[in-house]
């Protein structure tokens, strides 16, 4: 994983004190700076929403003094800064920078000496950020000089974006596009999520009715296209828009054997075909019939894509994803044509997902609970198992059924036809639910498939 703009590691600077003697080393004087969580997280607003409420970052700073010390000033910073290197652009900016100070604090005793500080910090803050352009990173720093005493200690803050309100996990992606063409007949296409993030699962659900001839796939390609936006919050004429980066994370051929996939019918795949020649289908749909593929894919993870920027957020570093599905497909008249769709794609942090805010189970109970804290140690806790990055996808897919999202179990587990029965657990609730969605979905086929029709009437009457 990238190293970091400010380490989580603490860092002390002394310039008073030092140790005396060739074996001996004397106690020195000590500086700690402490945060309930190194791991934060804002809920920026939009125009349509409330007003924006500031996250109040508190903290304490414990000063051990092993003599008496005059102490002139203490001096707390948080500065949030934006190193940027980007084609025709080269940045490193503060964009925030907030302080807070005791002075005339006089002459001091050995022993333990605290003070407490807060920071409002704005919902639309630039999150903790690394890319491939340039990185993002806040810093607490505490400073406490005087006669003999110059004592320095940091502290990294971690800042992520949640796009709902308090209370709330990332949101899910439920994307569903029919329309009709004249090989292909009606189609339809669904992709489902129990929540969008970088790593996280992807139901593609394909349905294809009464084409007019026969109809071969010869591959499906995903791709995620990512865009960056990168500029200078001091300067608004110091801006950069590299090309954006387009990421295949699945293809499905003759050369790539299917992994998660169902057909209805089973017998459209062409086994005979599946070998190393590319030019040949792999899935045939017979004319005027109905044949639907299921297939569940995993989105790259934050190594690849990083989170979409919320509206509500003001950052140097803007960054937007597409999620693109081609089609490649032939009839025994027309050679080989791609059909191309793609949709607007909103990848929450990875952080958000619920898997990062379960709390194991204890034997006593405690009456005052408290929110979960996470790790305080950044680079654990984004390389343990409990970043859904690195969690294994049949890990994954055990887990959604507790995320109690909607569309879960439907989107990841019922990987059969519309609304037939499935191995994976169903209330009649979801049954109900389903059937629902099915019947709207043939309802809005129904209704393009009539649509297209009179508009080949009204071509045929110009004629």
């Amino acid at each position: 994983m990238a190293s970091v703009l400010y380490p989580g590691r603490k860092s002390t600077q002394h310039t008073a004190e030092r140790s005396t003697g060739m074996f001996s080393k004397k106690p020195s004087s000590r500086l700690e700076i402490k945060v309930p969580m190194g791991v934060q997280f804002v809920f920026p607003s939009t125009a349509n929403e409330l007003p924006e409420n500031e996250l109040v970052l508190s903290g304490s700073i414990t000063l051990t003094l092993t003599k008496p010390k005059q102490v002139d000033e203490i001096v707390v910073t948080l500065k949030n800064k934006a190193v940027i290197h980007a084609p025709g652009l080269t940045l490193d900016e503060v964009i925030m920078d907030r302080q807070w100070s005791v002075a005339e604090l006089g002459f001091l005793q050995p022993g333990v000496h605290s003070w407490t500080f807060q920071f409002s910090i704005p919902a639309s803050s630039a999150p903790w950020e690394r890319t491939v352009y340039g990185k993002i990173g806040m810093k607490l720093q505490a400073t406490i000089s005087g006669e003999k005493i110059n004592l320095t200690e940091t502290e990294g803050i971690y800042l992520f974006v949640s796009p709902l309100p308090q209370g709330h996990l990332a949101p899910d992606l439920d994307f569903n596009h029919s329309a009709f063409d004249d090989t292909l007949g009606i189609y339809r296409v669904e992709f489902l999520s129990p929540a969008a993030s970088p790593g996280s699962l992807l139901r593609c659900h394909i349905v294809f009715q009464d084409p007019p001839s026969d109809v071969y796939i010869h591959k499906l390609q995903f791709t995620c296209i990512q865009t960056f936006t990168l500029r200078s919050l001091a300067d608004e004429s110091k801006t950069s828009s590299p090309p954006p980066m387009k990421h295949v994370f699945r293809t499905i051929d003759t050369t790539s054997p299917i992994k998660r996939c169902t057909t209805d019918p089973p017998s459209a795949i062409l086994k005979e075909n599946w070998s190393s020649t590319k030019s040949k289908p792999f899935m045939k749909i017979d004319s005027r019939q109905r044949c639907s593929l299921t297939t569940l894919e995993r989105i790259p993870n934050d190594d690849v894509l990083r989170p979409s920027t919320h509206p509500g957020t003001i950052s140097p570093i803007q960054i937007s994803h597409v999620l693109e599905l081609a089609i490649t497909f032939s009839t025994p008249d027309i050679a080989p044509k791609v059909l191309v769709l793609s949709t607007p794609l909103e990848l929450s942090s990875c952080t958000l997902l619920p898997i990062n805010v379960q709390v194991p189970e204890y034997e006593v109970q405690d009456p005052l609970p408290a929110a979960y804290l996470p790790r305080q140690n950044i680079h654990e806790w984004l390389e343990s198992r409990d970043h859904v990055c690195v969690v294994p996808t049949e890990q994954l897919v055990e887990q959604s059924l507790k995320w109690n999202k909607p569309h879960a179990e439907q989107a990841i587990l019922n990987m059969d036809n519309d609304g037939q029965e499935s191995e994976g657990r169903r209330t009649p609730k979801g049954d109900h639910a389903i059937e629902q969605h099915r019947q709207s979905s043939l309802d809005r086929m129904e209704r393009q498939r009539q649509r297209s029709l009179d508009r080949v009437t009204e071509r045929m009457r110009d004629l």
